[in-house]
């Protein structure tokens, strides 16, 4: 063959070690793709080549017969061509197993053949290095359709800067007005929540769906399907010693196939990668373009994959599809634009997963999936960040878990269940829709959320953490903003839980029962909340006050603390309490509704803080809830068992008051002591009435006419009725009818009876007369009054003194510390 004048200027140059700058354009100069392949391979040209060789180049020596154009140690590196068919160097390698020279057809256009390629049927081929070796491989500013280098080794780095497809003339870079949309529909929601919680919506809204979408990041435009449309790389298997580069790159994979043959032969990608291995990294330095997706399964990639401000957009498979890879460098997407899923599944990051300023549409489906990933570094979600779909991080570690100012909304906007993480922030104001899970999850340090917005969806709670273990702190705190529920259950803790200005709108439960906190359970300000369960829940310090307790069901059975940092809100300990154990309603005693056991622990703590009469006071509050719960009905159980009941009820009742059920010893005090003042009063009382009279023994008397008596000083009379007078004190009287079994020799001097010979003011009532003749009766007369109530002051001082000795004892206080 005889090669062109253009030709010949590239062999020259490329003998010279220089570049072979053509121009460029599409009515630029033409090469065959045959010509460079026999350069790249040391084919020998006949002498006729050679001389129009040195036509370009005088000093060129032309050889004797055929022989291969020299290369210089720069490479084979042409700008502005046109490369006429497939520049097919599968196979190749250089002499001795050494790779070709190095590569560089930068701002040309790889025209292909024309024709189609057997393996893609609806795409131009335009370079072919399948199982090649090559120096490096540069492609910058150029055009191309398919370029296929399955299990390429490059030496070097490989260079895709700027390569666009052959029917696109100038470059598209994505903005950040694309987000500026949905930002918008976010901060409406974020604005609705803290001012207006009963207008937000529950669950998804019809902004999420396809048939409302959002500009820029949830439509795609017609994907093109002209011959040339179409620029996409398989680098199935490469090895790759240098950096990948990206800048201002335009890639695009063909039109998706039918899903049925995708199922069977598997997807195609704008950027496929798949088991690669990348010694410099994957780097766009500006921002470029990949509609297709780009394809890092089981990839290793030595440096970072950085698409810093690109757009990447999904087709046959996910926009960015990572699964098993190893990128030790970690994957920066800051400011990117990704429509349609990120599978990071089982991948391994050696620094930072950066989201910042990101925009991810998982356009129905997941956006984010990494169940199993360890990232090594941080993933971080900050300055805009815009998620529509789920982030999945199951079983997924990482050092920090950080989102501020981050926009997410999804069915489940954020599950990390079974992760492991140094720490988790939700900070700056961030909305997320469709709730965040973190069950069974493990965090080496703090769980820290503030000025934070979480709703949660279709009966989800808005936060899940339960089964959450922490090494250290968990805070919630200044204005979180939650609706359905806040899901604390089973959470571990070494060091604070801070609930503090947290906000459930439409109602909503908090339940932190089981929750295990190794010092101090920190309770403010929460609002809204239908119930707060903190039933067998326990922590070093309970630090709480009543802005913690709204007007909702409160759960204490079980709950166990070590101190109160506050045993009283407002001064008197039980007043507060009783406020806070009012809203306990239980579920366990069934005669009385009342559990026992928030009291005897409230009761026991406030003892060993010195508190002694406050629990007390609790154990008769406890007491007097329980009574008031099981007050009986008379005609519940029939007449006699409802009155037996009532009158247990009754008496109890005054056990309670008198003697604080056996647990307040003043009160048992203070009953002795009426009782005597009112015994004392009683019998001064009858003594001064004339109703109180010597008692008379026979010893000191004498019979007559069948009366008893003492002598009278005539021989005819005898006195009955003697006045008791001084003979007796009738506060000692009154001791010793109320103290059984002590005799103070005063109930032996006087009883009751109507005195004889004793003026007074007014008479002694006889009583009623019913009856007449021989029938008639006289009841209720003064003196049988005072003898009742003498026998009912004997009877009651015998109860009263043991029910004090009772009091006195403690016994009542062990029994409700072990109850």
């Amino acid at each position: 063959m005889t090669i062109s004048k253009t030709e010949a200027l590239i062999a020259a140059r490329i003998a010279l070690g220089e570049v072979a700058a053509l121009g460029g354009g599409d009515a630029g100069p033409t090469v065959d793709a045959g010509f460079l392949r026999r350069l790249l391979l040391g084919l020998p040209f006949p002498a006729a080549d050679h001389e129009a060789v040195a036509d370009q180049h005088p000093g060129y020596p032309i050889p004797a017969g055929e022989a291969p154009v020299p290369i210089a140690a720069p490479g084979l590196r042409i700008s502005g061509a046109i490369i006429r068919g497939v520049l097919d160097l599968s196979d190749c390698i250089g002499h001795g197993g050494q790779g070709l020279p190095a590569l560089a057809l930068e701002h040309c256009r790889l025209e292909g053949d024309g024709g189609v390629d057997p393996d893609a049927v609806d795409v131009r081929l335009s370079l072919d290095v399948s199982h090649a070796r090559l120096a490096r491989l540069s492609l910058r500013g150029s055009q191309a359709g398919y370029i296929r280098g399955r299990e390429v080794s490059i030496d070097g780095p490989l260079d895709l800067g700027g390569l666009a497809p052959l029917n696109e003339a100038a470059p598209t870079s994505p903005t950040d007005d694309d987000l500026s949309t949905v930002r918008a529909w976010f901060d409406r929601v974020a604005e609705a929540a803290r001012a207006e919680p009963a207008s937000v919506r529950e669950g998804k809204g019809a902004l999420f769906h396809d048939t409302e979408p959002l500009p820029g990041l949830i439509s795609l435009a017609a994907w093109p399907s002209a011959s040339g449309d179409h620029c996409w790389l398989e680098l199935t298997g490469a090895r790759i010693a240098g950096r990948i580069t990206l800048d201002d790159a335009r890639l695009r994979a063909p039109a998706p196939r039918d899903p049925a043959m995708v199922a069977r032969v598997g997807p195609r990608f704008a950027l496929g990668l798949m088991e690669a291995e990348v010694g410099g990294g994957c780097v766009a330095l500006g921002p470029c373009s990949i509609a297709g997706g780009i394809d890092l399964v089981s990839a290793r990639i030595q440096g970072e994959l950085n698409l810093r401000g690109s757009r990447v957009s999904e087709g046959e498979g996910p926009a960015l599809s990572a699964r098993n890879a190893s990128i030790v460098g970690g994957i920066i997407l800051d400011r990117a634009l990704l429509t349609g899923s990120t599978d990071l599944n089982d991948a391994r990051l050696g620094a930072n997963l950066d989201l910042r300023g990101t925009g991810l549409n998982g356009r129905g489906k997941i956006a984010v999936t990494a169940r199993n990933t360890r990232i090594e570094g941080d993933i971080v979600l900050t300055d805009g960040a815009c998620i529509l779909g789920s982030i999945s991080l199951h079983g997924a570690s990482a050092n920090f878990l950080h989102l501020s100012r981050a926009r997410l909304a999804g069915d489940t906007t954020l599950v990390a269940r079974h992760a492991r993480f140094d720490q988790i922030e939700l900070l700056g104001d961030c909305v997320l829709i469709g709730g965040a899970s973190f069950v069974n999850a493990e965090v080496r340090s703090d769980i820290i959320v503030t000025h934070a917005i979480v709703l949660g969806n279709r009966g989800q709670a808005a936060l899940d953490l339960e089964g959450v273990r922490i090494g250290a702190n968990l805070g919630l705190h200044d204005q979180v903003v939650l609706n359905r529920a806040l899901n604390l259950k089973s959470v571990a803790t070494g060091d604070q839980m801070l609930l503090q200005d947290v906000t459930l709108i439409g109602g909503g439960v908090i339940a932190a029962n089981g929750v295990k906190v190794g010092s101090s359970l920190r309770l403010r300000k929460l609002h809204g909340a239908t119930a707060l369960d903190l039933s067998d829940a326990s922590c070093a310090i309970l630090d709480d006050d009543p802005s913690a307790y709204g007007s909702g069901r409160l759960g204490l059975n079980g709950l166990t603390y070590q101190r109160l940092a506050r045993a009283s809100f407002t001064g008197r300990c039980v007043d507060d309490r009783a406020a806070w154990l009012s809203g306990f309603r239980p579920e366990t005693d069934r005669e009385t509704a009342i559990s026992p056991q928030p009291y005897h622990h409230l009761a026991r703590v406030l003892a060993g803080q010195g508190q002694v009469d406050d629990a007390r006071d609790i154990q008769v509050l406890l007491a007097d809830r329980r009574r008031a719960a099981g007050k009986p009905l008379i005609w519940s159980e029939g007449w006699l068992t409802g009155l037996g009941r009532w009158t247990l009820h009754l008496s109890t009742g005054l056990f309670g008051k008198l003697f604080g059920y056996g647990l307040k010893p003043t009160r048992a005090v203070t009953t002795l002591a009426v009782a005597l003042v009112a015994g004392w009063a009683f019998f001064g009382w009858a003594n001064w009435r004339g109703a109180m009279v010597i008692d008379q023994q026979a010893v000191a008397s004498i019979a007559q006419a069948g009366r008893v008596g003492a002598p009278a000083p005539t021989d005819d009379e005898m006195v009955q009725n003697i006045p008791c007078g001084d003979a007796v004190r009738p506060s000692l009287y009154a001791l010793d009818v109320f103290i059984p079994l002590v005799d103070l020799l005063q109930e032996t001097e006087c009883e009751i009876g109507e005195a004889e010979g004793t003026a007074r003011a007014m008479p002694l009532f006889q009583g009623i007369t019913i009856g007449s003749g021989e029938a008639a009766r006289t009841l209720f007369g003064e003196i049988e009054v005072y003898r009742f109530a003498k026998a009912f002051y004997a009877l009651a001082g015998w109860l009263i003194l043991s029910l004090s000795i009772l009091t006195f004892s403690g016994v009542m206080q062990r029994s409700g510390e072990t109850g």
